[in-house]
């Protein structure tokens, strides 16, 4: 069973990443991360279905 869970980073330090932004000046804070780079070669999801959404439904621009 897939839950679109699969690569979850949790336990991040959320107070060490608004340390090196400059969120604390524009009274913002972090409250996700995201990974990003390349899949490995023997990665099994490959192939199964994408789910695309329009990233101004997920992302706001600040």
């Amino acid at each position: 069973m897939l839950t679109g869970f699969e690569n979850v980073m949790e336990g991040f330090d959320a107070s060490a990443y608004d340390g090196i932004s400059e969120w604390k000046e524009k009274d913002l804070r972090t409250v996700v991360i995201a990974a990003v780079g390349f899949r490995a070669a023997e990665d099994g999801m490959q192939h199964a279905k994408k789910v695309r959404m329009p990233l101004e439904d997920f992302v706001e621009t600040v």
